[in-house]
């Protein structure tokens, strides 16, 4: 049950109460329908995908990990949130 106490600074004491819906409640702007997107499998993403662009998705380029330590960034990573949350234990 949802309780309001209005007008709380008059002597009068006036209270509202609102029945809270039975259920889940869900809000949503007006038209997010037709703007959400639908949540498809990996093969017809895929397909989608050829159909609008009329290509296959392009091969991810090699990254570049010479400027990292031990030339590996994710170990550069670890190392740093390592650091980070042995400074975070230290300073409490």
């Amino acid at each position: 049950m949802t309780t309001f106490a209005l007008q709380l600074n008059t002597q009068e004491q006036h209270i509202v109460f609102i029945r809270a819906p039975e259920g889940p409640t869900k809000v949503r702007p007006v038209g997010f329908e037709e703007t959400a997107a639908r949540a498809v499998t990996l093969e017809e993403a895929d397909r989608n995908y050829r159909l609008k662009y009329g290509h296959e998705l392009p091969e991810l380029p090699e990254r570049d990990q010479s400027d990292c330590v031990f030339n590996n960034c994710e170990f550069e990573f670890y190392l740093l949130m390592a650091k980070y949350k042995a400074i975070q234990f230290f300073i409490g």
